[in-house]
């Protein structure tokens, strides 16, 4: 599930277009993906955030910037933010995809 909600980001990002706290929780999102399928681990989206910014350093400015447009509630649309949050959510799907495959139940 996480996998396909992850993959399905491609397309919703769109969305986030008009409001930087919904880039945010579309980049802290893919975090969480990310994290729970590295550790196995549900975690909290700012615990992901970290994790993901140790993993990948040069990610850590964008998610930097996730966290404090979530926390602000930042409905200001941005053409700028929106083409980094869309560009971190495509590679993030990417990364989760080629990184986690998906487990086959072997009979």
């Amino acid at each position: 599930a996480i996998r396909t909600d992850a993959a399905a980001w491609r397309e919703y990002v769109q969305n986030t277009r008009r409001s930087r706290a919904y880039q945010g929780y579309a980049i802290l999102t893919l975090c969480r993906a990310y994290t729970t399928l590295a550790t196995e681990k549900q975690v909290s989206k700012r615990e992901a955030a970290a994790y993901v910014a140790e993993q990948m350093p040069e990610k850590r400015p964008l998610i930097k910037q996730a966290l404090a447009w979530r926390q602000a509630r930042d409905g200001t649309p941005d053409e700028a933010t929106y083409d980094k949050a869309r560009r971190f959510v495509l590679e993030m799907a990417d990364v989760i995809e080629a990184q986690f495959p998906p487990v086959r139940n072997v009979p």
